[in-house]
């Protein structure tokens, strides 16, 4: 904080006009100097616009506008192309307009604005809503942040890998500072801290959990598969000629007609089997298939869990043995399924780690109540309240620049 002091003049002291001169100079210089000073920081300063009369910063809007970015790219169709046809075709989605004449960096860079008008005006509403992290809560953040570099860099050095701090901190913060991550980080948990009290208001029925597990029940329940990958690749490890792929698919069929006839084949058990003879990186062949979130690399395996229903099981608890060619992953598959889990399954007395149809149930709660609590939060701000004013084009439009998509 400035502090006031009187100084004593000195006498004489402007009465000398070289002196008078001297200053007046001096002053005009520093005129100068603050004009230019103001002109930088207007065209080049940190932010983007307002949000009830809150600075929405640019390095908060950037972070937007590189997930705006990301994911209009990852929807772009590159499966099986070469790294050139792949710079190709993102080339070409980044210079074609729409129909308006409206180019894809352009809507990113609308679309950003808008997602990090709404994180800056949910914070800026919990905080006028009473809801904000105590000293200690923001201490606790910012260490946790500390930690998980330092745990990182322990890591990584534990294995002999040198990773500088630099690269961990572009890693964990993306296109923020350490110190901006950390800021933005105590904002979302304020945000999150009012969500969890408007989430405790709300009340989802038995019959909208049935409702939003019916509309897409592969999202929710899990489905357990055992499979056996034969590689269609020969012993000088290239490609199987038409006539050694015959022979390998005859092959899986004889497998699957064995286990289906006598569960077994080679006397192994299909478990067993597989754990000796998988050409795939699970080494017991079993895998947890969740629709989104845990699938496996063939589609062609997922869509055989997702057509699984109770009555496809035995009276061992398990299904048909199937033989399934996949020409994406180069090769043949014997697979059986071993287990469903779905909103109906009661908990698992003699394995409590198992989840139950009551962890469903829980997950279906909870994605439904942030739902709600997101609604409620978008109507609150949604109004002339929290849009965004005095919007800097300019700061945005350098940050679109940055990527070069239209030329990469």
């Amino acid at each position: 904080m400035a502090t006031n002091v009187k100084v004593k003049k000195k006498k004489g002291t402007y009465d000398n006009p070289k002196l008078f001169t001297f200053i007046t100079i001096g002053l005009a210089a520093i005129i100068i100097l603050i004009t230019v000073i103001a002109i930088v920081i207007y065209t080049t300063g940190n932010y983007v616009g307002y949000v009830n009369g809150k600075k929405l910063y640019d390095y908060e809007y950037e972070y937007y506008l590189y997930l705006e970015l990301s994911k209009m790219q990852s929807e772009i169709d590159v499966e099986g192309l070469s790294d050139k046809e792949k710079t190709e075709k993102y080339r070409e989605f980044w210079n074609t307009p729409d129909e308006n004449g409206v180019y894809p960096e352009e809507k990113a860079k609308m679309n950003a604005l808008e997602e990090a008008r709404k994180f800056k005006a949910f914070y800026l509403y919990a905080r006028k809503e009473g809801y904000k992290l105590s000293k200690e809560e923001q201490s606790n953040i910012k260490s946790n942040i500390d930690f998980t570099l330092q745990q990182w860099m322990s890591q990584y050095t534990s294995i002999g890998l040198s990773v500088s701090r630099e690269a961990l901190i572009r890693n964990l913060c993306g296109t923020m500072t350490l110190n901006q991550y950390k800021k933005y980080m105590i904002q979302y948990a304020t945000i999150e801290k009012y969500k969890d009290a408007l989430k405790e208001t709300y009340m989802v029925s038995d019959e909208e959990i049935r409702n939003i597990y019916n509309e897409d029940r592969d999202k929710y329940r899990v489905v357990d598969i055992r499979v056996l990958f034969l590689e269609a690749v020969n012993d000088e490890g290239e490609d199987m000629t038409d006539e050694e792929y015959e022979e390998l698919l005859k092959k899986a069929e004889e497998i699957a007609k064995s286990f289906n006839e006598t569960g077994k084949y080679d006397d192994k058990d299909f478990k067993e089997y597989v754990k000796e003879n998988t050409d795939e990186y699970s080494t017991d062949g079993l895998h947890r298939i969740i629709k989104e979130s845990r699938e496996h690399k063939s589609e062609k395996l997922n869509e055989f869990a997702y057509k699984l229903e109770k009555d496809d099981f035995n009276e061992d608890g398990i299904t048909e043995y199937v033989v399934i060619e996949d020409k994406d992953t180069n090769g043949i598959y014997v697979v059986c399924g071993e287990k469903i889990i779905d909103l109906d399954t009661e908990e698992d007395e003699e394995d409590e780690n198992e989840i139950s149809g009551k962890d469903i149930k829980d997950r279906i709660i909870a994605e439904r109540k942030e739902e709600l609590a997101v609604e409620d939060l978008e109507k609150a701000v949604d109004n002339e309240t929290y849009a965004v004013k005095r919007v800097r084009d300019k700061v945005m439009q350098k940050y679109v620049d940055e990527w070069d998509l239209r030329n990469q």
